[in-house]
């Protein structure tokens, strides 16, 4: 180029009237790029991958004791974001990546030599890669697997989906068992304590001592009434042996009856105040003792009941949206987005080298 070519002008018509001189060469070009770019994004140089999908809510957080037997809580109600990152935290985990690797031999099927280095770790970056955990807007938990395999992407997405219930259940039976143990611990200790209180009890019954404010009042009168008794009797059997020419035998008789009488019941009363005098404190001490410790009891016994049932039933983790089925097409690569981002790539750099041989470099830089 002279220094007397006019200065080319950087504008559409210019550019389109370049264009459409060298359109055989734009035109060759663009198709060999397409071409080209049909050829490297097929299978032999991209393997395709299929993705399979599963959806579900998780639960809330309930035990079955207090849901279902006391009635606190609702089993049947969705879980809020919480809940979505606890089971995010357990799919992540070392412990089902594990499973998973080894229930389907992902590092066969992934091509992971046993001569690499580090097999394990190659094979878990390659799970990290194509199977992917995330909490929808709506805190539903999604599982998208892709895999070179329609039929395998879907079935360790419903694998893990159905394995998230076993492994929560293994880790809060875990925790759970721990508890029992001491509350089957605490429940033995009073246990025995209130058995030993029971066996105070028994020993004090066998003394005839049932209740001891309600038997105290009923001996009490009846030592009260019976002292009255016996002393008027004494009064009115003297009165009688003054008089006893002038009176019946009979009346005399009678009277000596019923003091002696008076007599022998205070002496079967008086010894059974007397062991409620001796025993009646340590009843009073025992019998409180045993109300307190029997409530105590109780309550373990409930505690340990819902511990029972909580290790031994736990709801479903999850209401399952959607399953994850084969997927009947490849979701990458996108081949005709590749195609066609390619095909334009080549169309626009066949361009710019064309206006670069047909102006100049230096005009094309000024121009810029």
């Amino acid at each position: 180029m002279n220094n007397n070519q006019p200065e080319f002008s950087f504008d559409f018509i210019s550019i389109t009237k370049i264009a459409i001189k060298w359109k055989m060469h734009l035109l060759i070009l663009t198709i060999l790029g397409a071409i080209a770019a049909i050829i490297f994004t097929g299978p032999t140089f991209i393997t395709p991958k299929f993705k399979s999908t599963t959806i579900f809510y998780p639960s809330k957080s309930a035990s079955v004791s207090q849901s279902v037997l006391n009635d606190q809580q609702n089993i049947t109600v969705f879980g809020n974001r919480e809940e979505s990152e606890q089971l995010l935290q357990i799919l992540n985990s070392e412990m089902l990546r594990d499973d998973v690797i080894r229930h389907f031999n992902l590092r066969e099927h992934y091509e992971v030599g046993e001569d690499e280095p580090y097999p394990m770790t190659i094979t878990r970056k390659k799970y990290d890669k194509n199977i992917i955990f995330k909490r929808t807007e709506y805190n539903a938990v999604e599982i998208e697997v892709w895999d070179t395999n329609p039929v395998k992407a879907a079935n360790i997405a419903n694998y893990i989906s159905g394995i998230i219930d076993s492994l929560k259940y293994d880790i809060q039976r875990a925790r759970s068992a721990e508890a029992l143990k001491v509350v089957e611990m605490e429940y033995n200790i009073r246990k025995n304590m209130v058995d030993s209180v029971l066996n105070v009890l028994d020993f004090l019954r066998s003394k005839g001592i049932y209740r001891y404010f309600g038997q105290t009042d009923i001996i009490y009168q009846k030592i009260v009434d019976t002292r009255a008794t016996l002393i008027e009797e004494e009064e009115r059997l003297n009165t009688y042996k003054q008089y006893r020419e002038l009176l019946p035998d009979t009346m005399v008789i009678r009277t000596e009856g019923r003091a002696r009488a008076a007599r022998a019941s205070l002496r079967m009363l008086e010894p059974q105040m007397e062991l409620l005098r001796k025993y009646g404190d340590q009843f009073i001490k025992t019998n409180s003792l045993f109300e307190v410790e029997s409530k105590k009891l109780n309550d373990i016994i409930v505690k340990l009941n819902n511990l029972r049932i909580d290790n031994s039933n736990l709801p479903s983790q999850k209401f399952l949206i959607s399953k994850a089925t084969p997927a009947e097409r490849r979701e990458y690569p996108k081949r005709m987005v590749l195609v066609l981002l390619s095909t334009l790539g080549i169309f626009i750099l066949s361009l710019t080298i064309l206006l670069a041989i047909e102006v100049g470099i230096p005009n094309i830089s000024k121009q810029l």
